[in-house]
């Protein structure tokens, strides 16, 4: 799902002010690794790349909602 600048924006400050306050971040893992994801970066040339990157959450309750819903192991 794509989202605008502005919603992106207000939910990494939500999450940087969670993690201030609880002094904790959430990941999953399993025998595999750390849960990541696949994502777009442009590049210098102007075309994309695919990075990885890990996932984090500012709440248990998130982490565990993705958990169930894709990240069963």
């Amino acid at each position: 799902m794509f989202q605008d600048y502005a919603s992106c924006r207000a939910a990494h400050l939500r999450f940087v002010e969670r993690v201030v306050a609880s002094q904790k971040v959430w990941y999953l893992e399993n025998r595999g690794g750390t849960a990541s994801a696949c994502s777009n970066q442009d590049t210098e040339e102007g075309e994309d790349s695919e990075i990885t990157i890990l996932m984090f959450w500012s709440d248990r309750a998130y982490a565990t909602r993705v958990k169930n819903n894709g990240f069963g192991d």
